[in-house]
Order: C-alpha cells, then structure tokens, then sequence
C-alpha cells in the first residue's frame, strides 16, 4: 500500500466525457431498448429512432412511443437504459494513461454523479477497479450530494489528511471546477472533441473555469508531473 505523504498526488477523475464518451452509454443503452422492444411489441428499429431523435436533441423515448403508435411502457423502457449493462470501453490511451499514473507517487479516485446502479455498471464495464478502489469512488447517489455540493469532493480530501497535491480531472465547466477550485486543488478540462453530451463555455466566473484545459487525455501526466 502507497504510503501517503505530503507529496503523493491525489488524482479524482469525472465519469462521463471524461474517462468515456457518455454518447457510447446513451447508444448501447438504446440498443438494449431496441431488443426488448423488438421481443416485446415485434417492433424493429427503435434505435435508429432513438438515435435521430437525440441528435437532433429531442426526447428519444416520446420519439420512440410516437413511432410505435400504440400505448407502450415508457418507465420499463427507461428502466432497461438505466440498468443495463454497458457495452462501453476505455480507449487505449485513456487505459494506457490510468495505467501509467498509478504506477506513480498517485491516488486515483473516482467523483461522478448519477444513479448509483447505472454509474457502477459503467465503472464494471470499463473495468476502473484495476486503477481506482472501491474506497476511492464517490457516486452522488450513494453520498446524498452532487457535485454541486461541497462533500462530494470533503469526502476523498479527508480520506487522505496528509495529501497537499489533489487535482480533478474532468470535462463539465457548469459544475466539474468549482469546488475543487474553491478548495485550492488544480483543475484540468478535457476540451470536447465535438461529441460531448454537455457543451463547454469557458466564459464563465474563475471559480468555474478549469485551470488548465487539455485536448488529449494523455496529457494528464505531463501537467501533474512536469
């Protein structure tokens, strides 16, 4: 076990966009909606519906309903995309990435918001428990506060009293910087690539911005070690 000293970098990492394109979670999850409802109604081709409607930033699931033209179970269907099992995946470089900094003087941890089931079926499907420990991640469900509450970020800087270097990596400008920035920590941003689900302004108070933007993971290193 790392032996924690005033020096020994705490890393926390976002979820969503950050580790993963959230879009690859909302297109699976519309995958496994297209299969029930393909067995359930003898409907084919609720994805692609799905997938248009989203795009085009309409509500997916009133698409779908509409297409279908008979009453469905719409909270089942939002049931089934919150509660399946992803088929996501780390990139090469995002693995590469984690792997290096925990072969470091690093703690990775974990601070993202969402319903407790459907963040820890990402987090199993992107297999995270070979770079962060279970200790280490906070799920807004499961702590009562997202992260526009203080604690959500309290609870991994008092698990490591001893730390004087925490830094957030993340991608959400509206809410991912302001406590940790607060809070004295360096903030880093991964700039969208285009595909985000959140759009980025970096016109926004100081306390809200990042403190450094990147456009590649892999560089994540670079700024906590140079």
């Amino acid at each position: 076990m790392l032996d924690i000293t005033p020096n020994t970098k705490i890393i926390a990492f976002d979820l969503d966009d950050t580790l993963y394109k959230e879009e690859d979670f909302v297109f699976s999850g519309y995958r496994a909606v297209d299969a029930h409802v393909k067995a359930e109604y003898g409907f084919d081709g609720s994805f692609q519906i799905m997938q248009q409607a989203f795009q085009a930033h309409h509500n997916p699931f009133d698409a779908l309903a509409e297409a279908i033209g008979h009453p469905i179970d719409i909270d089942a269907l939002i049931a089934i995309y919150r509660t399946h099992k992803p088929d996501i995946a780390l990139s090469r470089t995002t693995e590469l990435t984690l792997e290096n900094l925990a072969g470091e003087d690093a703690v990775l941890c974990l601070i993202t918001d969402g319903r407790s089931i459907t963040q820890r079926n990402k987090i199993e499907a992107l297999r995270l428990n070979r770079f962060i420990p279970d200790e280490n991640i906070t799920i807004s469900e499961e702590i009562g506060a997202e992260k526009t509450d203080r604690r959500a970020f309290d609870i991994i800087a008092n698990k490591f009293p001893q730390a004087r270097r925490f830094y957030y990596i993340g991608d959400n400008t509206a809410k991912d910087f302001f406590w940790p920035n607060r809070m004295k920590w360096t903030t880093i941003c991964i700039e969208d690539d285009g595909r985000n689900i959140h759009k980025q302004k970096f016109d926004g108070d100081r306390m809200h911005n990042p403190q450094v933007i990147i456009s590649n993971f892999y560089e994540v290193p670079y700024i906590i070690f140079q």
